[in-house]
């Protein structure tokens, strides 16, 4: 039995933010982003938005490399629609830190918020469907 089945859900958590964090910062810098003139975005007019050259291209290889990495998803099957794989969000904390660095950086949240209209913040640590 590892450590960490011990652990109590609250205690769990605590440990993720502590390692969110850390990874925050260890990738603060590997990410670039585009700088976007607000008049010149997408409409959200549809609730679709198309970007095409949305990431730098180092950025975007970065990212896909990362997320091709996960061969270890979990099955899941839903009667009447086809066969998928998850990746639980605390699971990524330790496989593809990049993927929780940038869904945590602030140049995403300010596009997404310009494009929509709207604040945007990440859903809670707890929150599995991140």
């Amino acid at each position: 039995m590892s450590m960490t089945s011990h652990r109590t859900t609250a205690e769990r958590y605590r440990y993720l933010e502590k390692v969110q964090r850390s990874i925050i910062a260890r990738y603060h810098d590997h990410l670039t982003f585009t700088h976007y003139d607000p008049t010149v975005l997408p409409s959200f007019a549809d609730h679709i938005a198309v970007m095409p050259s949305f990431l730098p291209h180092a950025t975007f290889l970065l990212l896909r490399e990362t997320a091709l990495k996960q061969h270890h998803s979990e099955r899941s099957y839903v009667p009447g629609h086809k066969k998928g794989g998850t990746v639980s969000y605390a699971a990524l904390h330790a496989t593809a830190p990049e993927i929780i660095a940038f869904y945590h950086a602030p140049a995403l949240h300010r596009l997404c918020a310009m494009i929509i209209g709207a604040s945007v913040r990440p859903t809670p640590l707890n929150d599995q469907l991140s």
